[in-house]
């Protein structure tokens, strides 16, 4: 029995141990830099492994790492770099300046054109040392780039708790007059132009994200973004040429099958909408939209470079509406009017028309104004709730509840429903029907 519990409880504790290896994420860290113990011409050395490591960091998304820029403001002003000794202090000030839970720092001696460099890092919170490590005895000279890259591998591995193969990027632009920012992994890269392109190394077997943005007037916009894969010692090539995206929204549609140019793209999301990426710009598409199995529509249209163009499908993709309806402010009687879609969730219009009040017999003007707030939308069936007031001439003002269905095909449109005024009778209150039939454009 005792053997048993002690079995399970191995397991238990062994599958805590697991799972909190699988989720742990490397700190928030600040590399505070390399203090050089030996001759002044070789600091260069301190500059060069502290960007190395900060830059390699940097290029894993889910690692918060200090910007170079912002460790070199600060040890110019504590004076850390300057030191012959690490000033562990300092060192932990720095982590506080930014916020970080770790701080790397260290030393290097060059003699007999070998280096040895030593690492610590520190808990910013409670100040004590987590790790050292040293590397003795490491080839200078000309071999020091080597040397560099081989230790900013070693300590990345140690602060991440795996190993980083690298690969590189490659993006350029075939558009002779323009200026684009490349950025990944939305950190920004280099300006770059026709003939100027960007290279860099990116994590090799994990996707990176290449955004391309253009200044358009004073605002920054994305005109190209594509997630990037490459191999370990391969470089993967991002060539841009103008380009704009679609937006598709169709209403009470959510995972609607969507085809570019009668090639199937993918689904809307549980919202209907779903943003085509990367289309030549001034290039006719072509988008249709596939519900149940059945088609339900078809658009056309291109883009222009940096913009958004926007495929409305569903009851509400016109904007401006002609309604004729009957009942619309008492029993008998109709009008005709204009409705303008504001927004997708408010619409305003007027009307005017005739009723006919049998006591007194007499035939009136009739003229409202209103306001609908679609609630429901299912494809082409719409049910929505507004309030709207009536104006009789001659007569009274009657203000009124208002719901309707509406049901489309194409461009036209039939709306069911009803106004309730709590007016008298003889001044068109109590409950009226309304029954319409319009078009959209």
């Amino acid at each position: 029995m005792k053997k048993t519990v002690f079995i399970l409880l191995a397991m238990v504790i062994l599958g805590v141990n697991t799972i909190f290896a699988a989720t742990a994420k490397i700190k928030p860290t600040t590399i505070a830099g390399f203090i050089n113990k030996g001759d002044k011409a070789d600091d260069k050395i301190n500059v060069m492994l502290t960007k190395s490591l900060i830059n390699l960091l940097s290029k894993i998304p889910s690692v918060v790492i200090t910007p170079y820029e912002d460790v070199e403001a600060a040890v110019k002003d504590n004076k850390l770099w300057t030191a012959k000794t690490v000033d562990i202090e300092k060192s932990l000030a720095m982590g506080l300046l930014f916020e970080t839970k770790q701080v790397v720092v260290g030393d290097y001696h060059v003699t007999g054109g070998k280096v040895t460099i030593n690492l610590s890092i520190y808990d910013v919170v409670t100040g004590e040392l987590s790790l050292q490590r040293s590397f003795k005895d490491r080839p200078a000279g000309a071999d020091i780039f080597s040397t560099i890259d081989d230790v900013v591998k070693q300590v990345s591995y140690i602060l991440v708790g795996k190993a980083i193969a690298l690969g590189k990027v490659k993006v350029m632009v075939d558009v002779p007059e323009n200026l684009y920012k490349v950025y990944v992994n939305g950190r920004f890269e280099k300006e770059i132009k026709k003939g100027e392109p960007y290279t860099g190394e990116i994590i090799a077997g994990e996707p990176v994200e290449v955004s391309i943005r253009l200044m358009v007037g004073k605002e920054e916009k994305e005109v190209f973004k594509k997630a990037v894969m490459v191999e370990e010692g391969k470089t993967a090539e991002v060539m841009y040429e103008p380009s704009g995206t679609i937006m598709i929204k169709a209403f009470g549609m959510p995972g609607s099958k969507v085809y570019l140019n009668d090639a199937e793209y993918g689904s809307t999301d549980e919202n209907g909408d779903i943003t085509i990426f990367n289309l030549p710009a001034g290039k006719e598409q072509k988008i249709k939209l596939e519900v149940s199995g059945k088609v339900y529509g078809e658009k056309t249209g291109s883009v222009k470079e940096g913009d958004n163009l926007l495929m409305v499908f569903g009851a509400t993709d016109k904007k401006f509406l002609i309604p004729i309806t009957i009942g619309r402010g008492a029993l008998i009687g109709g009008s005709v009017g204009f409705t303008y879609m504001f927004s997708q969730n408010f619409w305003a219009g007027v009307n005017l028309g005739m009723c006919y009040l049998p006591t007194p017999a007499q035939a009136v003007f009739m003229f409202d104004v209103n306001a609908f707030f679609p609630i429901i939308r299912m494809g082409d069936f719409m049910f929505g709730a507004g309030v709207s007031a009536f104006f009789f001439v001659p007569g009274t003002v009657s203000f009124s509840p208002l719901v309707e269905l509406s049901v489309s095909y194409a461009s036209f449109f039939v709306n069911i429903g009803a106004r309730y005024s709590l007016e008298s009778p003889e001044n068109f209150g109590g409950l009226k029907p309304i029954v319409g039939i319009g078009y959209r454009f």
